[in-house]
């Protein structure tokens, strides 16, 4: 864990210390898991399955940083990259790395809502995968590792 990028955040106000309760943990982890189900929807342009995989990733950070009992503010550079950040700091090396590879797939994401869908291709498309794939596996590690209590409560991560 780094504590001092916890710090900094909470410093800085694009944190907050607000405790969660399981069920709200297990919702966002639900919610992550449709994401990602709906990014594999047949037919689903690159753009559309990109946005659900970043979708899943975002949500499966998000649950991991309201498990410890912090909640991301509003923040210059947004809420997206501080959730990534703060996510990256909360557990093992392969927490963080993960975390912090997500932080490149956001431009995609961006790319994906905004700009040409033909700038991104299937390559991309892997990659985003292949990163959100590993965030699931460690955001679920962390969670059932720190709160035992969801161990029951929250579906594995999907495998590729």
């Amino acid at each position: 864990m780094s504590a001092h990028r916890i710090q900094r955040l909470l410093e800085a106000r694009n944190l907050e210390e607000v405790p969660a309760d399981d069920a709200e943990v297990a919702a966002i982890w639900a919610a992550a898991l449709r994401e990602w189900s709906d990014a594999s929807v047949a037919g689903l342009s690159v753009a559309g399955a990109y946005t659900h995989v970043y979708q899943a990733a975002f949500r499966a950070a998000t649950a991991v940083v309201r498990s410890a009992g912090y909640r991301p503010r509003g923040a210059v550079g947004g809420h997206h990259y501080v959730t990534f950040y703060a996510a990256s700091a909360l557990g093992d090396a392969e927490l963080q790395r993960s975390a912090d590879a997500m932080q490149n797939v956001r431009g995609g994401r961006h790319t994906a809502l905004y700009g040409d869908e033909e700038e991104l291709d299937e390559d991309d498309l892997t990659g985003a995968r292949r990163n959100a794939t590993a965030l699931l596996d460690a955001v679920h590690r962390r969670i059932v590792s720190t709160r035992p209590s969801l161990a029951k409560r929250l579906a594995p991560p999907p495998r590729p």
